[in-house]
């Protein structure tokens, strides 16, 4: 005769049941909110979101991240993008980092690098944020992340901007319109690889600042004040900028009247392909300028 463990077969039952729901995809639609769908969202899961336009009620940024491994996926068609667009007075458009950093008083100096606080796994991907005067996408104290195929239009301080953060990529992405500062932008960071992007009528193109292994490549600079800088900074929690690549750019008709007064930038003159300035063993390679 055999004999069952009831309670192990309910034991099995329960965990099989459980495991699944820990993860799971959510779409959000035309009308609805992509700020709610994340708030009740658990770690893992991923998100997409349908073609349209979206005003979030959020401030001051439209859309908040502080939860691990979210893959926020935008889905648009030909002819049907998802567009993320400024309501009210927002700043920031997307933004991603622990708790202790959605406000901080310097973006550029966010609280998490000194607390040590961190997400871990982050991805977003295809969407169009567009009119915010801040930063477009802003990740903050990030590990393994990927900002894929999507367009910047019109933030006017960075259109794209991690910081503190590690093992990422930020590939095939569109950046354009910033006054200030940089379209694509990667600040006290490693191990990140930027390639494939397109940047266009920004105050400065491509950034690397205070960055250890990163490979900027195969990248389109155009029509910017300044085509590329990598250079190290004081005043920032890491003071190194060493060991970066900067191969296979293309850097044209960087030409592009300064408009960063009073924003630190003003001394940049039209018509400068690469600087690097105090970052050690910096290799510049196949580039066309």
């Amino acid at each position: 005769m055999r004999h069952y463990c009831f309670s192990c077969v309910l034991l099995v039952a329960f965990v099989c049941s459980v495991g699944p729901a820990s993860a799971s995809s959510l779409k959000v639609h035309p009308g609805q909110s992509i700020q709610a769908v994340i708030d009740g969202a658990a770690p893992g899961s991923t998100i997409v979101v349908l073609p349209g336009t979206y005003h979030e009620s959020g401030w001051p940024h439209a859309v908040t991240v502080t939860k691990d491994d979210l893959r926020l996926i935008a889905r648009p068609r030909p002819g049907r993008p998802v567009v993320l667009e400024q309501t009210g007075d927002q700043e920031n458009g997307i933004w991603v980092s622990p708790s202790d950093t959605v406000d901080p008083v310097d973006a550029e100096l966010p609280p998490c690098g000194e607390t040590g606080t961190r997400i871990h796994g982050f991805e977003v991907q295809g969407f169009t944020v567009q009119g915010f005067p801040g930063y477009g996408i802003y990740l903050a104290c990030v590990d393994d992340f990927t900002i894929r195929k999507n367009t910047a239009v019109d933030d006017r301080t960075y259109s794209i901007f991690p910081v503190r953060s590690s093992n990422g990529r930020v590939t095939r992405n569109t950046a354009s319109g910033t006054f200030t500062d940089a379209c694509i932008y990667v600040g006290e960071s490693e191990d990140v690889t930027v390639d494939r992007n397109r940047a266009t009528d920004c105050q400065i193109g491509l950034q690397l600042e205070n960055t250890r292994n990163v490979r900027l490549e195969r990248n389109r600079s155009i029509g910017n004040t300044a085509g590329l800088i990598v250079d190290v900074i004081a005043d920032r929690q890491t003071l190194i900028a060493a060991d970066n690549t900067v191969s296979r750019n293309l850097l044209a008709d960087n030409n592009r009247p300064s408009t960063g007064a009073g924003s630190g930038t003003e001394d940049l003159q039209p018509g400068i392909g690469i600087v690097i300035n105090g970052a050690d063993r910096t290799l510049v390679t196949r580039n066309v300028i």
